[in-house]
């Protein structure tokens, strides 16, 4: 997508950071953070709703995929993580199954484990921090 952006002139380039309609936002999970991009206009709305304190959090899952999606890492401290949630399968739930519990660094630590077996990540102590 980028290299058709590129090629098809500076009216189109200045559309083109990430995905249009998408949105990011940090994710805290006790000292953790991560971050992930959401496309969904409902599930954008849900998270600033529960930004702005007219929702309670909820879980935060998604699909998991290897690699940072250029945008997944701890702002805290600069640190980029080698997974991110599928912008496309973000959801905020209000329950979810303990299997996909957990931190950020849990899935590092054991990425081969959570991509091919737990395949989500939907960690029940997180809550939205911010929005980027």
């Amino acid at each position: 997508m980028r290299a058709f952006c590129i090629g098809i002139g500076l009216i189109a380039l200045l559309g083109c950071g990430h995905e249009q309609g998408a949105a990011e936002f940090v994710v805290r999970v006790g000292q953790e953070r991560f971050v992930v991009r959401i496309m969904s206009p409902d599930q954008i709305e849900t998270a600033r709703q529960i930004l702005a304190g007219r929702l309670s959090q909820r879980i935060i899952s998604g699909e998991l995929r290897a690699g940072d999606g250029g945008f997944n890492r701890d702002p805290q401290t600069g640190r980029r993580w080698s997974w991110h949630l599928d912008p496309q399968t973000v959801v905020f739930a209000e329950v979810a199954i303990e299997l996909c519990d957990g931190l950020p660094s849990h899935v590092e630590a054991n990425l081969p484990y959570w991509l091919g077996t737990v395949r989500r990540f939907c960690p029940w102590s997180a809550f939205v921090e911010r929005e980027l």
